[in-house]
């Protein structure tokens, strides 16, 4: 009896730490295409996620875009919610620009601070993604899609996640963007939705109005 109780407990504390790690993975969402800003920009955006699987639950980020040379681009994010608080940093690198009927080519690399339930987290993302600009009724649209693996550890197990990542940005008036992403789990990830917006900001004359 005292064996068969012991079993029981250490199947609870696998089975809270293993959920524990799903429950990172539901932040780290793609939420960008393979297009590229220009020099002398930035772009201010929100992403409100839903988490669909594994006990739902609510992130928001907000995120900083800038420009590093003609075919990389660098993102800043921090949020929190269900994730009781994390902190993003990634480059983008298209080598393939989207070109007559050549997709756009290239991917992510991001690194990760994530702290909840009283652990800290870390990780590393690589991302390969593809996308093409599409002229709507609406307005410019480029529908994308992303494939992220992600390194996630803490001081009591590491995993790989993998998921597929579907996505769209609409381009609006003056520069701003909406878009939506529906993320599947793949391996000991999370199934989410999230959406997104975007702001355009001049280094020289500061909100685009």
């Amino acid at each position: 009896m005292k064996s068969r109780n012991q079993f029981k407990e250490l199947l609870i504390i696998v089975a809270v730490l293993f959920n524990t790690l799903l429950a990172q993975s539901s932040f780290l969402t793609l939420s960008e295409s393979a297009e590229l800003i220009p020099e002398g920009t930035y772009r201010l955006g929100i992403a409100p996620q839903l988490r669909l699987s594994d006990g739902n639950g609510f992130n928001a980020g907000f995120y900083v875009d800038g420009y590093l040379t003609p075919s990389m681009n660098w993102r800043g994010v921090i949020g929190g919610g269900t994730t009781d608080f994390f902190a993003q940093g990634s480059i983008k690198w298209v080598p393939i620009p989207d070109v007559d009927k050549q997709p756009a080519l290239g991917g992510r690399v991001l690194l990760f601070f994530a702290r909840d339930a009283d652990l800290d987290h870390t990780g590393l993302q690589l991302t390969p993604i593809v996308s093409k600009q599409v002229d709507t009724e609406y307005g410019m649209m480029t529908p994308y899609l992303g494939l992220p693996v992600s390194i996630i550890g803490n001081s009591k197990k590491t995993i790989t996640a993998l998921q597929l990542a579907v996505g769209s940005e609409l381009n609006l008036e003056k520069g701003r963007q909406i878009g939506a992403e529906f993320n599947l789990n793949l391996n000991d990830a999370v199934t989410s939705l999230t959406v997104f917006f975007t702001f355009p900001f001049d280094s020289s004359v500061g909100f685009k109005k």
